[in-house]
């Protein structure tokens, strides 16, 4: 579910840090 999936996310964050997982973001966004 789309719940399952920000709470994912949000330990994904909490684990990585805002900064790492940023990146990640935008690097994922851009090769979509």
């Amino acid at each position: 579910t789309v719940n399952e999936i920000e709470l994912t996310m949000n330990s994904l964050i909490v684990r990585m840090g805002p900064q790492h997982f940023s990146v990640l973001w935008h690097q994922t966004g851009e090769s979509e």
